[in-house]
């Protein structure tokens, strides 16, 4: 059974050294700033692909939510979710501020950027630190779930840890009695959001009103995904009414953006017009705009003869 990302803990991101060298490497030539540009705001906003795609100059992706705008001046206002500034890559990348001719350089492959990396002790020894702080994770997260693994296992299952199923090809419904036990366990966040990502399947819809309640009452924001997640994908239209008013609820913030998927799926013309009443939510919006353009295009090829 393949592994989640051969991992059950976080992919490791860019240190800030390794940010500066991409950003530095994308700003050096004029063919590429429009990706530096791009790598900036994705580093310093914390935006979605979708909604970098998305912006145009001057256009803020919407109110409350991480993005930047033109105000007016010329220059940029970064601003994050509630208003919050984050770090601003554009504004204080020094590539930025060079005169056209000095980002004329020859293009650096990214071997020749890793090769440079690597030839850096600094760098090596960061790296070094991050993997072993990756290694101590999976240790204390395999520590963590081994109740879990060794009841999944001993009911034939052979798994390393609950990420396992996540991408399974085969099902597994002798494994949701044990995963839905063990969920309300606790367990550390990203092992609980593993237990819960492996609830996604058609076996978990009997526990819907459960996973209903532990999604409300959760706070951990990584184990709130993964049941959000879970709910999309077991919801159908006999609970449609109570999953709309998941979604309308502000206070599950962003992990509703989650919950939309069974809403597009849905035929029920309930779906279709919360979709057109969410519109207007700030942490929706972008999302739900994007559902409405995928519906469109099928509703005109079921139109074409």
């Amino acid at each position: 059974m393949a592994n989640y990302a051969d991992s059950a803990c976080t992919p490791r991101t860019l240190t800030e050294r390794e940010q500066r060298a991409l950003l530095k490497v994308t700003g050096e030539h004029r063919a590429g700033f429009r990706d530096h540009v791009l790598y900036a705001m994705a580093l310093g906003t914390g935006l979605r692909e979708h909604e970098l795609i998305a912006l145009s100059v001057g256009r803020s992706p919407y109110r409350g939510y991480g993005g930047r705008r033109e105000t007016g001046s010329g220059a940029f206002e970064t601003f994050g979710a509630g208003g919050r500034e984050p770090h601003d890559p554009v504004a204080n990348d020094p590539m930025t501020k060079l005169p056209r001719k000095k980002m004329l350089k020859p293009r650096t492959t990214a071997a020749e950027l890793m090769a440079q990396l690597n030839a850096d002790p600094e760098f090596v020894a960061a790296l070094a630190r991050e993997d072993d702080e990756l290694r101590r994770l999976e240790q204390e997260h395999a520590v963590a779930e081994a109740p879990l693994v060794g009841a999944l296992r001993a009911a034939g299952f052979a798994v390393e840890s609950a990420w396992d199923f996540v991408q399974a090809a085969e099902p597994y419904p002798d494994a949701v009695p044990i995963l839905l036990e063990h969920l309300q366990r606790p367990y550390p966040d990203r092992v609980r959001e593993g237990i819960a990502r492996a609830l996604a399947v058609p076996e978990a819809r009997p526990a819907w009103h459960l996973l209903v309640r532990l999604y409300r009452d959760e706070t951990l924001p990584d184990t709130k995904s993964g049941l959000a997640v879970a709910l999309s994908a077991i919801a159908d239209d006999a609970v449609l009414d109570e999953l709309i008013t998941l979604i309308r609820d502000g206070r599950h913030g962003e992990t509703r953006i989650l919950l939309l998927g069974a809403l597009e799926r849905s035929k029920d013309r309930r779906a279709r017009a919360a979709l057109m009443a969410l519109g207007t939510d700030p942490e929706l919006v972008l999302e739900i705009q994007d559902i409405l353009r995928r519906l469109e295009r099928r509703r005109k090829r079921r139109r074409k003869p």
